[in-house]
């Protein structure tokens, strides 16, 4: 999936990205999930919202939040292994894992 950024460029998730995450995102239809979120970056785009699109290295912390979000909207307890910092660098090798570190705990 390729998604707008707020530099006008793009942003990919990889194949070997969506892999990983669905390995840990199993009580949910990641593609869906990830699909809207694509199009929310579109939507805001075409809306000329540019300033609340992403920067590059903050999509994966965007789509992290963004599935979160599902979790506790439909009140899905996170049955999955969490994921760890070295495994989280590995997927978004774009995010240093200090900041990886500091997310993960908030989401966990």
């Amino acid at each position: 999936l390729v998604f707008p950024i707020i530099d006008g460029g793009e942003w990919t998730l990889s194949a070997e990205q969506y892999q990983g995450l669905a390995s840990y995102y199993t009580e949910i239809n990641l593609r869906e999930a990830l699909e809207d979120a694509q199009e929310w970056c579109i939507r805001q785009l075409e809306e000329n919202r540019k300033s609340k699109l992403k920067t590059d290295r903050g999509m994966p912390a965007f789509l992290r939040n963004w599935i979160t979000a599902i979790y506790e909207r439909r009140q899905i307890p996170f049955d999955t292994e969490r994921l760890s910092v070295s495994e989280y660098c590995e997927l978004f090798p774009e995010v240093p894992p200090e900041k990886a570190k500091t997310f993960l705990r908030k989401v966990y």
